[in-house]
């Protein structure tokens, strides 16, 4: 099975997250408080994204 990850955003709200994660527990949610991103621009956090990962 393949995971799924996702970056959530700031002001997602984290009843959305668990109400996912109950359902569908192979999507991998990180906070934007965990990978650092909190307060950061959206561009800048786009820009991040589309950077490969090597």
């Amino acid at each position: 099975m393949n995971i799924i990850s996702y970056q959530g955003d700031a002001d997602l709200n984290q009843a959305i997250v668990r109400g996912v994660l109950r359902q569908e527990r192979w999507i991998d949610f990180q906070t934007a408080l965990a990978a650092g991103l909190k307060g950061v621009k959206d561009s800048e956090v786009l820009a991040i994204a589309e950077t490969p990962v090597v």
